[in-house]
């Protein structure tokens, strides 16, 4: 069960990521916290975003960044760390970059492609016994040092 949840978190953003084609009537943010009625949290997102509020996601296409927000009451936050973890990414074509606790929750950078293209995502989970609240972000490897810092902060902003 939680290797699927796993699988689907990634499937999901990759096609956030990678295909979807934006609306121009859709929000732009403007650096300001944003409330996500369907995660029931708050984040603050970098200016020149596109709020894609029916999927709890923001997406730069210029940038080709994203950032994504997930309420998951299938899994506690303990399961969800437990299983990223204890998972063999030698094994996948996921490569587990770093990882640590925090004061609030457990941070990871992982590793993998999207057609050809390394592509990293910064994973933040919080939450307790009986859910967990991840916030996602995905960057181009070759572009880290531009946006790391500016996602990072953004996904450590969340509130819930």
């Amino acid at each position: 069960m939680k290797n699927i949840l796993f699988i689907l978190s990634i499937f999901f953003v990759t096609i956030s990521y990678s295909q979807l084609k934006l609306d121009s009537k859709k929000t732009i943010t403007d650096g300001t916290p944003v409330f996500l009625k369907y995660v029931d949290a708050t984040i603050t997102p970098p200016k020149g975003y596109v709020f894609l509020e029916e999927y709890t996601s923001f997406l730069n296409e210029i940038t080709q960044s994203s950032i994504s927000v997930v309420r998951d009451t299938a899994v506690s936050y303990n399961m969800m760390v437990e299983d990223l973890l204890g998972r063999n990414y030698e094994r996948s074509k996921v490569k587990l970059i770093e990882e640590k606790k925090m004061k609030d929750g457990h941070f990871f950078v992982l590793l993998f492609q999207i057609n050809n293209q390394p592509v990293e995502r910064i994973l933040y989970i919080v939450g307790d016994g009986e859910e967990a609240l991840y916030a996602m972000a995905n960057y181009k490897q070759a572009e880290k040092e531009k946006y790391y810092p500016v996602l990072l902060e953004s996904i450590l902003s969340i509130k819930y």
